[in-house]
């Protein structure tokens, strides 16, 4: 691992400092976690943003239909399953 040596104002300080108490952790360890949830969130951001240049609303419509006429069938198999069993 990496040693980190961060400077926060004092506010901020104790806020995490109280936290990681009532938290039962390490202040460390609520930072680092902290840090994690940031960056997780930040890289799927980015993927979702990537992902969302290289769709469009045609494959989308024609992949959706396909699901929705697949459900269909799903929800019509078990339907028919049902007046078998009765």
């Amino acid at each position: 691992m990496t040693e980190l040596t961060v400077t926060v104002p004092d506010a901020v300080y104790r806020g995490i400092h109280d936290l990681s108490q009532r938290e039962k952790i390490p202040l460390d360890q609520l930072v680092a976690l902290a840090l994690n949830k940031k960056l997780s969130a930040t890289m799927t951001e980015d993927y979702l943003q990537k992902r969302t240049a290289r769709g469009s609303r045609e494959k989308f419509l024609a992949g959706w239909w396909c699901n929705k006429n697949d459900f269909r069938k799903k929800i019509d198999s078990i339907n028919n399953l049902k007046k078998e069993i009765q």
